[in-house]
């Protein structure tokens, strides 16, 4: 078998990840389907000697078995504690980190006892807390924490179960510890960067620099980290290869000097740095797998012998996978292996395919210019290859995952291709000579400089049209999976001519025609959308490329959903903002709307209220309209045919709509019924953030929910109508109203969840 290790290893990643995906109910028939065929391969003489097939069958039997293995001892007992107050005995075993005004702990749970009297041993958490602590890494808690009461995916593929907030009302013991573990000390270093990356730059560049070195990401902005999503380089912030090949590379040629050119002494050394990095940066999926292939390649330095990369690729993932199944499902370890094996399989491809075609140029006709554009042409070329392959790889993740495509990403990482390394070297330097100043400064300012033009790069992709192509069609995943039984059928035929030709022209036609048939069948439809905000509300109308946005709150932590709501339906502009209130739970990704979207009018109640970054972006609206609570009266907007009507006093906060006849009222917490004109009691829909009081009162068809799992039990009340649904069993609601007010309910999930 050739390269086994890659064949194996890819194949238990891609089945663990699917049954990860597919869920628990389908580990069983995962199972027994790999297990069946394999035996029976097995049986077959010709498929036998083949190797490849019983191989890679029982490598996907393992695999299924592994996960199942793993959710039965490690994922399954800690889910007793979800929607439970417990008192947890843990250490904190990574950095804490403040975020969105709240306080952010990783927690190695020794014990957790339930109220109910359950045990479980252990487990890792997330927990937050409204005040600080005051812990340092390995210090240790006792705590009653109040837990979600779900968990999430992406959580659980970094091994943490479960997440919940410190209940401070009661007793909070925190006991500091002298006796401290190997990696407190990269703990310690990685502060000690940031310190010093925090004392040398201004606040955003350190933010970003910080990040780059280390992969702590909880300090850069917001719109930076928009930026580098839509302009496809949202890597620039994570660890990876690339960070770990250039620091071996920097540190391999510092120990040559030291050593004497000691190949052997030199590779030792480095991967002793390889190691110590990889704990400074956090030992998360991609940084192992970049990490190992580092490592294999400095061990066959010291055998004298030359690794192959894509079997160290495949050993990489393995080791990872086998250890933990659930991070073959980790969406930055997906994204760095699919983006490798583009780098080593498929550039190489391109590279040489591009060199045939641009042979018959014929630059020997210019001898004068064959001295300096053949070089300047084949780095360009390599460049182009590299960023070519790692795109078409992780594309099918990344629309999967983020139900987007960054356009320009080529481009800008070609851009950025040789900035990258110098900001690595720039920021070592200053870091070594941080303890001179004056000898750190110009390194600093070589990296300010650096970092700026990668964030002015970002910034101006992506505001240009179309920097990102959303798809979110639910004709994707199918044409997504047509296009890669495509590509498969194509690469076993005999005939290779045209055969990328072929598939680029149906590939891009078949998504042409689908985008054009969705855009036709949304025409004149009126999208309302109750976005999963967490424990907020933010409701959203969409008729024909424009948008009104009720409300765009959200909980701390929680991307913004109504940004990633306006590019799906491609929204040319928001004919209304209407803001109620300023609290995060109807007001949270304001600042967002009125930065990156044209809003035609904002409407806000007590403006004062709201922080100066919004009131300042106010102005950014085409029309400004500023009410009082105090005044009590009931405002109207018509946009077209439609009618949005807000009464926001001390005793109400409601907006109700008429949308061709179809009538909705939205509600919160802070709404009592007995107040609310009798009109508008009686509505198709309601939709609600916290419990309105005298709810008896209302009559409606349809409810739809939009807070968290965790205050789900306020609305049972509400539940005893057969048409109910919320957003905390993950995912948004869409309510599509046609011409004649026929509707249909539909949940919007995320494909990979």
């Amino acid at each position: 078998m050739k390269r086994p290790l890659a064949v194996i290893g890819a194949v238990f990643a891609i089945a663990a990840a699917a049954a990860v995906f597919l869920g628990r109910e389908m580990f069983p028939l995962l199972f027994a389907v790999c297990f069946l065929a394999a035996g029976l391969s097995l049986k077959n003489k010709r498929l036998r000697r083949t190797v490849y097939v019983p191989a890679v069958l029982l490598t996907a039997a393992a695999a299924v078995a592994s996960v199942s293995i793993y959710t039965l001892l490690k994922v399954e007992p800690s889910e007793v504690c979800l929607g439970k107050t417990a008192r947890i005995d843990a250490v904190l075993c990574e950095l804490p980190y403040q975020q969105y005004g709240r306080y952010y702990y990783k927690l190695d749970a020794k014990s957790i006892v339930t109220e109910d009297g359950k045990t479980v041993n252990d487990v890792k958490m997330i927990v937050s807390s409204a005040e600080d602590l005051k812990l340092e890494p390995y210090d240790k808690i006792e705590a009653d924490i109040d837990f979600f009461k779900s968990a999430l995916l992406s959580s659980v593929t970094k091994g943490v179960m479960l997440r919940g907030t410190v209940s401070t009302e009661k007793t909070v013991i925190v006991t500091k510890t002298s006796d401290k573990p190997p990696y407190y000390y990269a703990l310690m270093a990685r502060k000690g960067i940031s310190q010093k990356i925090s004392d040398l730059l201004p606040e955003k560049e350190s933010a970003f620099v910080t990040a780059f070195i280390t992969g702590d990401k909880s300090s850069v902005p917001e719109d930076v980290r928009s930026d580098l999503r839509k302009s496809g380089l949202p890597h620039i912030i994570v660890v990876s290869g690339l960070h770990i090949s250039v620091l071996s590379r920097i540190m391999f040629l510092f120990f040559m000097l030291v050593s004497g050119k000691n190949v052997r002494a030199s590779s030792g050394m480095c991967i002793a740095v390889v190691v110590m990095y990889m704990a400074v940066a956090g030992f998360s999926p991609s940084v192992l797998r970049a990490g190992i292939m580092q490592i294999i390649m400095l061990s066959g330095m010291i055998f004298w012998r030359k690794a192959d990369p894509i079997n160290s690729l495949g050993f990489a993932v393995l080791l990872i996978t086998v250890c933990d199944p659930y991070a073959a499902a980790d969406i930055s370890l997906i994204l760095s292996a699919s983006a490798t094996f583009g780098i080593l399989a498929v550039a190489p491809e391109i590279e040489k395919r591009i060199k045939e075609i641009s042979h018959p140029l014929n630059i020997s006709r210019m001898p004068k210019f064959r001295r300096y554009f053949e070089p300047a042409a084949g780095v360009f070329i390599s460049v182009f290859s590299v960023s070519f392959s790692a795109y078409l790889m992780t594309l099918p993740a990344i629309i999967l995952y983020f139900k987007e495509v960054p356009t320009y990403s080529v481009i800008t990482n070609i851009l950025i291709a040789y900035v990258i390394p110098l900001m690595i070297l720039a920021v070592v330097l200053m870091l070594v000579l941080s303890f001179l100043p004056w000898l750190a400064v110009p390194f600093a300012f070589v990296t300010r400089y650096l970092a700026d033009f990668i964030i002015a790069v970002a910034g101006r992709v992506s505001s240009i049209p179309f920097s990102v192509i959303n798809v979110s069609q639910d004709f994707v995943p199918f044409w997504l999976a047509a296009v890669i039984l495509l590509a498969v059928i194509l690469l076993l035929l005999r005939r290779k001519r045209y055969r990328v030709r072929i598939f680029a022209i149906t590939a891009v036609l078949t998504f042409v025609t689908g985008s054009v048939v969705s855009e036709l069948a949304d025409r004149d439809i009126i999208r309302i959308a109750v976005l999963d905000s967490g424990d907020g509300l933010s409701v959203v109308i969409t008729e024909n490329n424009n948008s009104i946005v009720l409300c765009c709150g959200g909980e701390y932590g929680v991307s913004d959903p109504v940004s990633g709501q306006l590019d799906s339906t491609m929204t040319e502009q928001v004919q209304l903002l209407l803001l109620t209130g300023s609290s995060h739970k109807t007001s949270l990704y304001a600042s967002h709307i009125l930065r990156d979207y044209t809003v035609m009018t904002a409407a806000v109640y007590d403006s004062d209220m709201y922080s100066d970054e919004v009131r300042s972006l106010l102005d950014n609206a085409e029309n400004r309209i500023e009410y009082g609570i105090r005044q009590g009266n009931i405002n109207e907007f018509r946009i077209g045919d439609k009618t949005v009507k807000s009464l926001v006093t001390w005793t109400n906060r409601c907006i109700y709509l008429d949308l061709h006849g179809y009538s909705a009222l939205i509600c919160s917490d802070k709404t009592n019924c007995e107040y609310i004109p009798e009109s508008w009691r009686s509505a198709d829909l309601l939709i609600v953030n916290g419990m309105p009081r005298n709810t008896y009162l209302l009559k409606y068809k349809t409810l739809i929910v939009s807070d968290s799992n965790e205050n789900k039990d306020k609305y049972k009340k509400l539940s005893k109508y057969q048409s109910t649904m919320n957003t905390y069993d993950g995912g948004n609601i869409v309510i599509r109203l046609k011409n004649n007010n026929e509707f249909e309910t539909r949940r919007e999930s995320s494909w990979l969840s």
